[in-house]
């Protein structure tokens, strides 16, 4: 733009990100012209944050480690608190045995995108259920050899980077991860130890020697118990490691607790422990206090596979499920969510009731789940299905439905029973109530899609035997439930 003696008219200006608009107008005595009016668009550059560890994220108690927060170079600089008390950047840090919140982050939100990271920082015992020398399996030999750790790798055995192995008495160790995943060992007579993701040893490349040794053909010894992690979708059963999500296991044992960060993508591991474990947990972060998590509490094994069941939280919302026992038989019970999927029980998570007798869990919204308890002597007892639709309370008490020809007693007084015969003809159902105490029960049949079938109401009446045709049904699938208003029950 030029002035009347030909002066470039020009304005410089620095606009944080966003939406303007700009018009020009002419105006002049001798001369008309139409206005001319031009957008522009500043869109929002990346913050870049990054926040590193130099001694990573799971370390022992009393190690130290540097922490560096950093951000792009257009952006203000990075701020790094640990806790939520701003430190200096770069941070070196002497760890006492809990975890530590750290977080790096840039002020300006205006202009930048992705302004915020954290990371927990979790801290091991010295001695707790694994360590460094832990290893599932081990095997020897008298030679310089070359070993072929492919099939083990493949089915989840051992680390990738082959990091969680160690050789006692070798000359030297190295690796070769060409077209394959390969142990170098020079010396006599030394001992092959494998087997552990918590274990992360780095070893120098180099070129493949003979003879060459396939660990998947030979036979190794088993010196400690494992629990293998696998990792699944819980709508595609395929293996997933959620987008965005930071996936942490938590072992649990008499003499501790270990938590190991699992490297991106990694969807079935192997953890090798001193001692059996008393719970096992999965844990899904978003950041260092938005997380899901999925436990389990196995029986005392050798050798354990858990299948952990986790979905990707940007695509599917889930909510908090607070289960609240009601019933003191129950008290000391294990409470566990899961799915029947072509007849095999998926288990999504497990756990106890706490002081309040409330045992949490977020599940996936607008998704079906069965809850059932588990006493200590084994017994099992259903509480039926729950539809997420929101986070809320579920109160278990004495009414609960048990379908299946196996009839549950309700306080020792009540039965209600719903079985259908071997044909598919009839749907029976059964109410007694023993004390002769019922003001009123109503008794709702609903079909597999939720409709309302039957619906009908007794007064006064303590023994109720019921035969519904349902000839021409199908494999239809009937939920019978009982609304009872009891004298001494309640």
């Amino acid at each position: 733009m030029v002035n009347s003696s030909q002066d470039v008219v020009s304005e410089i200006v620095q606009l944080p990100a966003g939406y303007y608009e700009y018009t020009l107008a002419f105006e002049h005595q001798n001369y008309t012209a139409d206005n001319l009016t031009y957008y522009l668009t500043i869109q929002k550059r990346d913050a870049e944050i990054s926040l590193t560890s130099s001694n990573g994220w799971n370390i022992y108690e009393g190690s130290s480690t540097t922490i560096l927060c950093s951000a792009s170079s257009y952006a203000p600089d990075p701020i790094l608190k640990i806790d939520n008390v701003i430190v200096s950047n770069p941070y070196t840090l002497q760890v006492e045995l809990r975890n530590y919140v750290v977080s790096c982050s840039v002020s300006d939100t205006q202009n930048f995108t992705n302004t915020e990271k954290s990371q927990i920082l979790y801290v091991n015992p010295l001695l707790a259920c694994t360590s460094n020398e832990t290893f599932a399996f081990k095997y020897s030999y008298n030679s310089s050899a070359t070993f072929n750790f492919t099939k083990l790798v493949e089915q989840g055995l051992v680390r990738k980077n082959l990091g969680d192995i160690w050789v006692e008495n070798a000359t030297s160790v190295s690796i070769n991860l060409t077209d394959g995943y390969f142990l170098i060992v020079s010396g006599d007579n030394y001992t092959i130890y494998f087997g552990n993701y918590f274990v992360n040893n780095s070893y120098s490349l180099a070129s493949r020697t003979s003879p060459i040794i396939y660990m998947g053909n030979v036979s190794y010894q088993q010196i400690n118990p494992y629990v293998i992690y696998n990792i699944f979708d819980e709508f595609t059963g395929e293996h997933l490691y959620p987008p965005n999500a930071t996936l942490t296991s938590i072992i649990t044992c008499s003499s501790g607790e270990n938590y190991i960060t699992l490297d991106e993508n990694t969807t079935k591991l192997l953890i090798a422990t001193s001692e059996y474990i008393t719970k096992a947990s999965l844990r899904v972060s978003y950041s260092a206090d938005m997380y899901y998590s999925r436990q389990f509490y196995p029986e005392q094994r050798d050798a354990l596979v858990l299948n952990f069941y986790v979905t990707d939280a940007y695509k599917h919302a889930l909510d908090r499920i607070d289960f609240k026992m009601l019933d003191t038989e129950f008290y000391d019970s294990k409470l566990q969510v899961y799915k029947n999927i072509s007849n095999t029980v998926m288990v999504i998570t497990e756990g106890y009731f706490d002081a309040s007798h409330i045992f949490s869990a977020y599940l996936i919204e607008d998704s079906d789940y069965l809850i059932r308890v588990i006493k200590p002597d084994g017994s099992i007892t259903e509480f039926g299905r729950i539809t997420v639709v929101a986070p809320g309370t579920k109160e278990l008490g004495k009414l609960r439905l048990h379908l299946s020809p196996d009839a549950i007693l309700i306080s020792d007084n009540i039965l209600m029973n719903a079985i259908i015969d071997e044909n598919r003809t009839t749907l029976h159902i059964d109410y007694l109530d023993k004390l002769n105490q019922t003001r009123n029960v109503t008794i709702l049949v609903y079909l597999e899609n939720d409709t309302l079938w039957k619906n009908i109401t007794y007064i006064n009446s303590s023994s109720i035997s019921l035969d519904y045709n349902i000839t021409g049904f199908g494999n239809q699938t009937f939920q019978v439930k009982f609304i009872v208003n009891h004298e001494q029950l309640g």
